[in-house]
């Protein structure tokens, strides 16, 4: 209970059911937050739905969905995440992050069985077809990571 304050996990999850709402789509950044007065340094920081995109399409592979770089059977490998807000300055800045799909949630509406780009409607694979609602989450285990779909 004390990280989940330390971290304002009910502040971070409410934000995000509103991002969600209105944009379809919602995404945070896993991090370790050191100055966290808690015994668990685990963060989240929250991105606009705007800043993970691709951002050099005459580069881009056939395997980059709107800003999600994703392996041969379809599920994410990393997030491209622009630095700075695409409408926050006169100058659109290009610099981004590539953030590991580990570290990254991605909370979605699964509409439809194969990847596309429009937002709410980002895919990881035909499996997803089933589910409403999902959080796709990568889990580190000792044995490597595997992936969980939370619902």
């Amino acid at each position: 209970m004390a990280w989940a304050k330390a971290v304002d996990l009910a502040g971070k999850l409410r934000t995000m059911r509103e991002a969600k709402a209105q944009d379809g789509e919602a995404f945070a950044v896993l991090f370790s937050n050191e100055s966290l007065d808690s015994a668990v340094s685990l963060d989240l920081r929250l991105i606009e739905a705007d800043q993970v995109t691709t951002p050099n399409l005459v580069q881009a592979k056939k395997t980059t969905v709107d800003g999600i770089v994703l392996d041969e059977f379809g599920n994410p490998k990393e997030y491209h995440v622009l630095k700075e807000h695409p409408g926050g300055k006169v100058t659109l800045s290009m610099q981004h992050d590539r953030v590991p799909a580990e570290s990254m949630i991605h909370w979605f509406r699964a509409d439809r069985s194969r990847p596309t780009g429009k937002a709410g409607q980002r895919l990881i694979s035909a499996r997803s077809r089933q589910a409403q609602e999902m959080v796709f989450i990568r889990c580190f285990s000792p044995g490597g990571t595997q992936s969980a779909d939370v619902v």
